[in-house]
């Protein structure tokens, strides 16, 4: 079953039958985003040419509504056509939607965290979870304790507790 654009996180791994306390489906909801956030870097980031005519003086970065559903729609398919192995089988999950919502939440959520116009103190529904750390296994992991924080495009220390 689909979940609105704007569920949250948890919800939205509730709808896919994962469980947000379990490491391995941590791990997928980053890989997940990490594809997501390729295709928009590489598709939509700057690309005044997938703007709505409305929207052509937007500033960036840009919001998911400002994309005209042709440009959605082309990410889309294109995060779908190179799913890893471990996505696809979660992205055949939405595929009974056109566009596929499991793509769609996720891509909607890459753009809305890059919008820093969204982070309003006041938000009660902005549902932010950059700030948490994938976990172990969820990362591409170096010997320098750092890992991967795709929702950042790089890579972070690692907290070590004492």
């Amino acid at each position: 079953m689909a979940c609105i654009q704007s569920a949250s996180k948890w919800e939205f791994m509730m709808r896919l039958g994962l469980d947000h306390n379990n490491a391995d489906h941590q791990a997928l909801y980053w890989l997940m985003k990490s594809e997501a956030i390729r295709a928009y870097d590489t598709m939509l980031k700057d690309n005044r040419n997938a703007l709505k005519a409305d929207q052509r003086n937007a500033t960036t970065p840009f919001a998911a509504n400002h994309f005209t559903d042709a440009a959605m729609n082309t990410a889309i398919a294109s995060i779908e056509a190179n799913a890893t192995a471990q996505t696809s089988p979660l992205y055949a999950r939405g595929r009974f939607s056109r566009p596929n919502w499991v793509i769609r939440w996720m891509l909607y959520h890459v753009c809305r965290y890059r919008d820093a116009r969204n982070r309003s103190a006041q938000s009660k529904k902005f549902h932010d979870d950059d700030h948490l750390d994938p976990p172990a296994g969820a990362s591409n992991s170096r010997s320098t304790g750092q890992y991967y924080d795709a929702a950042r495009n790089g890579y972070r220390q690692a907290q070590t507790s004492a």
